[in-house]
């Protein structure tokens, strides 16, 4: 009785233990090739499939996955005769090498030469458990399972690729590159030999993490040689052939370019659909990130001795707006940790474009009259006097020169015109997002860049003139969908602007003749300097790229005298030079519709009139312009708002207590661009006063209170036409 007894509670312990082991036997993948990335971030290639990104902190590797035809069949058949010799002849497990190891365990407890086979590993990868004998049963199991549903040559690909070992590397190509700095087909035979003995013991073998590393490996070789010199293998034959006591050549891999700004800028366009890719490829170019990155910081050492710390440059293809270098570099080795790609900063006068784009959108022609002469606005503070560059003052020049030569005066009187408020959200539809404040924060002086934006912004800006007028983003992976265009110019006047740009005689009056902004090929070219020369800028586009440059500081520190053309507009010249040695240079895009006219520079002087091809939106602007005298009476001309420069809106005045009442005046002034013939002055709508014939200046006598002030003038050289000035609320205390 009791020996039933004991036999029904053996046959239920039994029964437990067979349903407990089978519940702890897990599934088998469905393939042994990993093709997703269930783990870590996704891994970044250049635009030719050049690793940006590497990560080992997946449990997988993912991105060396070499298949088994194209790994050396030498290596193959080290790793068999090291860790399996019966891997082609078993069934999953090699009980002759189990009993042996246990024999040997028994007989020397220092023995740790485990005997689990290739397919046993590949199960112990698959499903990773405590090591217990318990686990060890159930290793014995998977493998056979293992082995049943997948080939030999499928299961040692799988572990040749994802087999562990040091500085979370995994198979053996990954191996490869991280010693050696070396492909598999260029290994020798001791590198691979050393690749099989890395495994038993990875982190004790490794000499950057153990000391002794780099000796117990070579003592270790020496072993498996020894072994392999005293079997019948084939490999005992090719053993002799070699060298090995030359000592191990450990090499890391070679430094990546850098590219950290734009991996975290990529990284930001990878959409939720693209999480579970193993690796995307973004548009960078890493050759050419490598060779401007050079380009750059060889321009900071030799600018270094005045003040010029930092840099950065962004290129962009034009066909389809993909980023194809980003670099932020510094006259030092270190690339700085700001991305001065994206650092807000003042552009100067590479905002001037966009101004005379407004302009030519709301009824402007590329040969309209400016007056250049010095300027002073007023401000709630007082006066705001303007100067051009050189402080040199050109009188008339039409809006070609105006912008070719990038002239002060013209760009603040055409922002005038055509309006701050509208100026200001043509700038914002361009994508400036950094201009945050409101226009009146800005005031005319957007035009010469007292707002603060990024190099990418600029660039994207002029990538939307490049492309005829279309706001389109740019791009960073090339499998990243784009957005629906936005219209910004038209076409006719994106070319217009473009053809100013790129225009060598537009710009001599500043420039001269052989300036650093005459491109070989045909560029649209603006540069640009903020106050105080804390940032110089060069920007342009050719028919194939747009690429922006500044330099500067990126603590705000001034530089000595770097001007947008003395400083980053060789850097831009060493660009386009190298973009255009990868394309087909041809000139830039044109719109069909405008309509080319030969004008008459100087239509005044009718007996020696020096002509010019000029360009135009329509037929009538063109007739109606070249017959006229070089534009000097035309209704643009005309018709433009004209401004008071006192008072400046909202000023505060206080009259002085010292002085009687009947002597306090103040002078009401206008503009110093136009001419009048007659200025009548009203205050709260009342006629106060003429100003002397041709003057600007009227002294009204202060009275306490709000007031309303405008003039009617009429301007003497259009045919003494009459306007009138926009009301000025100041007030008096």
């Amino acid at each position: 009785m009791k020996a039933r007894i004991s036999a029904v509670i053996s046959g239920i312990c039994i029964g437990f233990l067979t349903q407990l082991f089978i519940a702890d036997l897990r599934p088998l993948p469905a393939s042994l090739v990993l093709t997703n990335n269930v783990t870590g971030k996704v891994r970044l290639l250049d635009r030719s499939g050049t690793a940006l990104t590497e990560s080992y902190l997946n449990r997988w590797n993912i991105n060396y996955q070499t298949p088994l035809h194209l790994i050396p069949e030498t290596l193959q058949m080290l790793f068999i005769f090291s860790e399996d010799q019966r891997f082609f002849s078993h069934q999953g497990n090699d009980f002759k090498a189990l009993a042996s190891a246990v024999f040997n365990r028994l007989m020397d407890k220092s023995a740790s030469r485990g005997a689990s086979t290739i397919s046993e590993q590949v199960v112990r990868m698959l499903h990773p458990r405590e090591r217990t004998f318990w686990s060890r049963a159930l290793e014995l199991v998977e493998a056979r399972k293992l082995e049943k549903k997948f080939t030999k040559a499928q299961i040692l690909e799988f572990y040749l690729n994802q087999v562990p070992y040091s500085r979370n590397r995994r198979g053996v190509t990954q191996a490869a590159l991280t010693y050696f700095n070396r492909d598999l087909e260029t290994l020798s035979l001791k590198e691979m030999l050393a690749l099989v003995v890395f495994v038993r013991s990875p982190s004790k073998f490794d000499p950057t993490i153990n000391q002794s590393g780099r000796k117990l490996l070579e003592r270790r070789i020496e072993l498996l040689s020894q072994r392999l010199a005293s079997s019948q293998s084939i490999l005992a034959a090719r053993l002799a052939e070699q060298d090995l006591l030359q000592p191990l050549g450990f090499a890391a891999p070679s430094a990546a370019v850098d590219a950290s700004h734009f991996i975290h800028f990529a990284r930001q366009s990878i959409q939720d659909k693209t999480d579970n890719a193993a690796a995307l490829r973004t548009s960078l170019d890493l050759t050419l990130q490598k060779k401007l990155n050079r380009i750059l910081r060889t321009r900071l050492k030799n600018l270094a001795t005045l003040g010029a710390k930092h840099g950065a440059l962004l290129v962009v293809e034009n066909q389809t707006g993909e980023i194809l270098s980003w670099v932020t570099a510094s006259a030092s080795k270190a690339a700085p940790s700001y991305d001065a790609v994206l650092v807000k900063r003042q552009p100067g006068s590479t905002l001037k474009p966009f101004v005379y784009a407004e302009a030519l959108s709301q009824g402007y022609q590329a040969n309209t009259i400016i007056n250049d002469s010095p300027l002073a606005l007023g401000m709630q503070a007082g006066l705001k006097e303007y100067k051009n560059f050189s402080e040199i003052y050109y009188g008339p020049v039409s809006m070609r020169q105006a912008l070719g030569n990038s002239l002060n005066i013209p760009a603040i009187l055409t922002a005038r015109t055509i309006g701050v408020a509208k100026l200001y959200n043509t700038l914002r539809q361009l994508g400036f997002d950094s201009l945050m404040q409101d226009a009146n924060y800005y005031g005319e002086g957007l035009a010469l860049g007292n707002g603060e934006v990024s190099l990418y912004e600029l660039v994207r800006a002029y990538y939307t003139l490049a492309s005829g007028g279309l706001r389109r983003e740019l791009k960073a992976l090339i499998s990243q969908p784009e957005a629906k265009p936005q219209r910004i110019f038209s076409p006719e006047v994106s070319s217009i602007i473009a053809n100013i740009l790129s225009d060598p005689s537009a710009r001599l009056l500043e420039f001269g003749h052989n300036s650093l902004l005459n491109f070989p090929v045909q560029t649209a070219v603006k540069t640009g300097t903020s106050s105080n020369f804390r940032d110089a800028w060069a920007v342009g586009f050719s028919r194939n790229y747009t690429a922006g440059v500044w330099l500067g500081n990126l603590d705000g520190t001034a530089m000595t005298e770097i001007t947008g053309a003395t400083g980053p507009i060789l850097v831009l010249r060493a660009i386009f030079a190298e973009l255009e040695r990868q394309s087909i240079s041809k000139p830039l895009w044109q719109s069909p519709k405008l309509i080319k006219k030969e004008i008459c520079l100087n239509s005044q002087q009718t007996s020696n009139c020096k002509s010019a091809t000029e360009y135009f939106i329509s037929e009538a602007e063109a007739s109606s312009q070249a017959a006229l005298d070089n534009n000097l009476h035309s209704d643009a001309h005309c018709t433009r708002p004209v401004h008071l420069e006192l008072p400046s809106p909202g000023l505060i005045l206080a009259r002085d207590p010292r002085i009687p009442d009947a002597d306090e005046a103040f002078p009401f002034t206008i503009e110093r661009s136009v001419e009048p013939s007659e200025v009548i002055w009203f205050v709260d709508h009342k006629e106060v006063g003429k100003s002397i014939p041709n003057g600007r200046t009227f002294l009204w006598n202060l009275e306490k209170g709000r007031h309303i002030v405008h003039a009617d003038l009429k301007l003497a050289n259009c045919n003494n036409k009459t306007i009138q000035t926009p009301q000025v609320a100041f007030t008096v205390k």
